[in-house]
């Protein structure tokens, strides 16, 4: 009985402890420059800057790498992705390296 309690104790002290997963940023972290660009170039378009807007611009700023038509497409498709939630935090004029960390484009 003692075993048992003793055994029950440990799961759930052990069970009380989450573990926070170190979230690493998207790509490693290359497209950090990029999203921030991004966040500023929206910051100046002002109001008209949206979701669509961004769109364009992740295409310009994707071919821009000049990395060939396949790494374009894989940090179009990784942008696209975030554009929904980058949008939000643009329009609570959150700094640009926040923005992107929050959609882990940077650490």
């Amino acid at each position: 009985m003692k075993t048992a309690i003793i055994l029950l104790a440990l799961v759930s002290f052990s069970c009380a402890f989450v573990v926070k997963k170190e979230e690493k940023p998207l790509l490693g972290g290359i497209l950090c420059d990029i999203c921030q660009n991004l966040v500023k170039g929206a910051e100046n378009e002002g109001a008209d800057a949206g979701e669509i807007w961004l769109k364009g611009q992740i295409t310009i700023l994707c071919k821009d790498l000049n990395a060939g038509s396949f790494l374009d497409g894989i940090c179009e498709s990784v942008l696209d992705g975030i554009v929904v939630d980058l949008d939000v935090y643009i329009k609570q004029d959150l700094p640009p390296l926040v923005c992107c960390q929050k959609v882990d484009c940077c650490s």
